[in-house]
């Protein structure tokens, strides 16, 4: 899916390119955390740099796992359709946050003020 300039530019910048699921690949292609088919939009909290490309599970990479490991909906990579992806804390490189609007672009799940 094509994301809009701004958004793909900061979610480059909040990640600096790198996997912001595993933390440990290079990555390119940003994730709707909900998806399209469910209503998502193109905000930065719903987007997500993730490595790998498609919904392939079997290469073993993010993007593969958030499209079908049940277990990515627990870790915040995929909302479901009811829910806020503003409002939905992922475990963003082995730690709980939430994706903001502004810099710094993520905030500790404890340190959150709304």
């Amino acid at each position: 899916m094509s994301w809009p300039h701004k958004i793909r530019v900061q979610v480059i910048n909040r990640s600096g390119g790198v996997c912001e699921g595993c933390g440990k690949r290079e990555a390119s292609d940003i994730h709707h955390r909900q998806f399209k088919s469910r209503g998502g939009k193109d905000i930065i909290q719903n987007a997500i740099l993730l490595c790998g490309f498609g919904n392939n599970a079997n290469q073993g990479w993010c993007h593969g796992r958030a499209h079908n490991d049940p277990e990515a909906q627990i870790d915040g990579w995929t909302v479901a359709s009811w829910d806020d992806p503003k409002s939905k804390p992922v475990l963003y490189r082995d730690e709980w946050v939430f994706l903001l609007d502004r810099a710094p672009w993520i905030e500790p799940m404890g340190q959150v003020s709304f």
